[in-house]
């Protein structure tokens, strides 16, 4: 069951995680709008709710894992994640709000950290920059901290290096005014993750 879990939880790695109600679905669209990339970071940081739907794949040493992923974000800190899919344990959801992390298997067991640093620190023995991913997921480096980044020709954020991880956007899709990721590689050494956003909703 633990090492079931790790393996869920590093799927969470790829993801970080989510809470408020979408508005409005996404329209896909060629990623073409052209702009400089100080007003698309701007743009891109205003951008505080959402809703993704797609699916995950993580590779560790020890397996591979996929699943079907549903993201709710509102703000930085409030979110709720649940995977599903060809899972041994079912579907899990990782909930999150400013005061704690909590971590919810479908056979009803419930994990607490404070954050989702500890609480992998606490499962796993280790630490990963889970709440980088909030920045990361619509192709904004985490503010605060030192990164090396390169752009396409409509400078969007195609490469990324922060705190150990390489990024990759490999497309970006229209979603309204904005461009947003839908498809992103991250590796940090052995351990590496595939994002695929079938569909954004802000």
């Amino acid at each position: 069951m633990m090492k079931q879990l790790s393996g869920l939880l590093l799927i969470c790695i790829s993801l970080i995680l989510v809470g408020c109600a979408p508005r409005q679905p996404a329209i896909m669209l060629p990623n073409n709008q052209v702009t400089t990339w100080p007003l698309r970071q701007q743009a891109l940081m205003r951008i505080n709710n959402w809703q993704i739907n797609g699916a995950v794949a993580i590779r560790t040493p020890q397996k591979a894992l996929s699943a079907s992923i549903n993201w709710l974000q509102q703000g930085a800190c409030c979110y709720q994640l649940h995977l599903f899919g060809p899972l041994d344990i079912g579907a899990i959801s990782l909930i999150g709000s400013s005061y704690e992390i909590i971590l919810k298997e479908s056979n009803g067991k419930i994990y607490t950290a404070s954050n989702p640093e500890q609480l992998l620190q606490t499962q796993l023995g280790w630490q990963l920059p889970l709440t980088n991913l909030y920045y990361w997921v619509r192709g904004l480096p985490a503010p605060g901290i030192s990164a090396t980044t390169t752009f396409d020709k409509f400078n969007h954020l195609s490469s990324l290096q922060q705190q150990g991880w390489q990024i990759n956007y490999l497309s970006y899709t229209s979603v309204g005014k904005n461009d947003l990721p839908s498809k992103i590689f991250m590796q940090n050494g052995a351990i590496s993750v595939r994002l695929i956003i079938s569909q954004w909703q802000l």
